[in-house]
């Protein structure tokens, strides 16, 4: 089995070659996150003088709806999420989803 070249299309493949050749499974397999959704995130201030911010997400691109903050996101682990801006207001609920194995 060849591997795939470095920045070429990946082939679904659960295997990884370590350092010495030896094939071991992905980290994504070995805890069984593969295909996870992913959130597109737009983060914008609700009034001009800066008194808060509200992030609208979607999955699809179709359906969009809003929160207050990144934990309201219902991202479980495998997830990702993309974010535009990381305002500091925003900073412990990204870290928080980091921690509970979503990739943002």
């Amino acid at each position: 089995m060849v591997a795939s070249a470095p920045g070429g299309p990946e082939k679904n493949s659960v295997l990884a070659v370590g350092a010495r050749g030896d094939w071991a499974p992905s980290p994504a397999a070995r805890h069984d996150v593969q295909g996870g959704k992913s959130f597109f995130c737009d983060v914008h201030r609700t009034k001009k003088n800066g008194g808060g911010y509200r992030i609208i997400f979607t999955t699809d691109g179709v359906k969009f709806r809003h929160v207050d903050g990144f934990l309201d996101i219902p991202a479980d682990v495998g997830d990702k999420v993309f974010v535009d801006v990381l305002p500091l207001h925003h900073i412990d609920g990204v870290i928080d989803l980091l921690r509970h194995g979503v990739e943002v």
